[in-house]
């Protein structure tokens, strides 16, 4: 599903608490306040007491009236334009007098020390600043870590063989530390389940949800239920458990002794089912909605028979959505029709020729998921 990348730069700024905030102002404002007295040394002193104390406010304002449009309110930068270009010229006005050279002397000094103690104050407050928000970065960045690690436990990569029937091979690719994306194998018995899901967003949210979802496919995959049961039943339990403009599609596929596959979508892409009898390539699809959308939606299941040398293919969007320099997605078809060119490799060389021709196409956006399950 379609995902835009968070402005970080601006949820920084935005989620800056006051104190943090008005502490950096403050390190502008004396950092920005010294070239006040720097304006006074090159008129050579001549500038009276009223303007040079102007001046020195004025370019610490200044500063600081730049920093809070390009950071907070962008519709304040002509006013802050038209501010500094005002008192420019009515601060930059020396009496013509220069000043006997005792006088001189003790004016230059008093900018010097001026200087000195503007960038110290102004040193000061951003070793502040880095020091109360370095701390919750560094805990947040140790939190991100152990959510990485998470998601790694709970999406790791899968290459299996299951009782000389099937060779199983799957990987998602997070396009952030946390995904949003799911691969899993569930075994029970004669039954062997294979289902992938995408949830909407990115981080640690979308994460959450992802682990509450395995959990709830999980719990009902113990009971053997059929595939419409159990998505009707994780479909109730998440739209409890979630925000509202939250949802997961899924696909998942279900093989028993027999030689036909279960499957079931929510709003997912279609099964990709390549049969080589035929040589040819399928889409199983079923139009149902997404998960945790209507808790009362009844979802439904199709079949599709196989024989030994087909392979199911099952994707996330990240993979064909990906765009090149003229916003060219790589799509569906395209897709398709290079993993018909690969059918005959393994399915981790297929997975990694339909990548490598991805990134070709465009740097990952999305999160990137893909498993294949070829029949033995």
């Amino acid at each position: 599903m379609p995902k835009h990348k968070p402005d970080y730069h601006k949820a920084f700024w935005k989620n800056l608490p006051p104190a943090s905030y008005a502490i950096i102002l403050a390190a502008i404002f004396f950092t920005f306040s010294s070239i006040g007295f720097i304006v006074d040394i090159l008129n050579a002193g001549r500038l009276p007491p009223g303007i040079l104390l102007g001046n020195i406010l004025f370019a610490g304002l200044t500063a600081i009236g730049y920093v809070h449009s390009f950071t907070r309110n962008l519709k304040i930068f002509p006013l802050v334009l038209l501010f500094q270009i005002g008192f420019t010229i009515f601060l930059s006005q020396p009496d013509g007098t220069m000043p006997a050279e005792p006088a001189l002397k003790s004016r230059l000094t008093l900018d010097g020390l001026g200087i000195m103690f503007s960038i110290i104050l102004g040193y000061a407050f951003f070793i502040i600043f880095i020091s109360r928000e370095g701390r919750k970065q560094i805990v947040l960045r140790t939190e991100m870590n152990l959510a990485r690690e998470m998601h790694e436990v709970l999406a790791p990569a899968i290459h299996f063989r299951e009782d000389k029937r099937f060779e199983i091979y799957g990987r998602t690719l997070p396009a952030e530390e946390v995904g949003g994306d799911l691969l899993d194998v569930y075994r029970a018995g004669n039954l062997l389940t294979a289902y992938i899901a995408d949830v909407s967003g990115h981080g640690v949210a979308a994460g959450l949800l992802m682990g509450m979802f395995k959990s709830a496919m999980h719990a009902h995959l113990q009971q053997n239920l059929p595939l419409p049961e159990i998505l009707n039943r994780a479909n109730r339990s998440l739209y409890r458990l979630k925000k509202k403009t939250m949802f997961l599609t899924c696909a998942c596929i279900r093989f028993n002794e027999s030689q036909t596959a279960e499957f079931a979508l929510a709003g997912h892409l279609p099964i990709l089912h390549y049969r080589a009898e035929s040589g040819s390539l399928e889409r199983l699809r079923i139009s149902q909605i997404p998960l945790s959308v209507k808790p009362d939606y009844e979802f439904s299941s199709g079949e599709a028979a196989y024989s030994p040398g087909d392979w199911f293919a099952l994707l996330t969007d990240g993979l064909i959505e990906t765009v090149d320099a003229k916003d060219r997605e790589f799509g569906l078809e395209r897709l398709e029709k290079l993993l018909l060119e690969s059918r005959a490799l393994p399915p981790p060389q297929l997975f990694e020729t339909a990548l490598a021709e991805i990134n070709r196409h465009g740097p990952q956006t999305d999160d990137q998921t893909f498993l294949v399950i070829r029949c033995l």
